[in-house]
């Protein structure tokens, strides 16, 4: 079962909403502006029409959902400190591969 919606034609989507949802769902969207999905999960053509609608419903819904913006975090003195010591002792590590030299006696 197939079910469209003319996204650029509807009533119920502001201009803004119409953009995003072009934006967003690009792929799913014909040159003519009308969304198009399809299900054919069941054998009940009433039932895949009814999961196409609720799918419909969840495409728009989760496009016109606002995007988190990133909260950006510091990276803690302990964290810098540890890591600062860390390195200090791969340093150590690899400073002692070095040739063993023969003492002068």
């Amino acid at each position: 079962m197939e079910v469209m919606f003319d996204v650029h034609s509807s009533a119920l989507l502001t201009d803004e909403q119409k953009q995003i949802i072009s934006a967003k769902l690009a792929t799913r969207i014909t040159k003519e502006g009308i969304l198009s999905v399809t299900e054919t999960t069941d054998r009940s053509q009433l039932e895949n029409k009814r999961k196409a609608v609720l799918k419909i419903h969840r495409l728009i819904r989760e496009a016109l959902k606002p995007v988190k913006k990133r909260k950006p975090t510091t990276i803690s003195r302990a964290a810098k400190a540890e890591r600062v010591n860390e390195k200090k002792h791969k340093g150590k590590i690899k400073a002692a591969r070095g040739k063993v030299r023969g003492g002068e006696d």
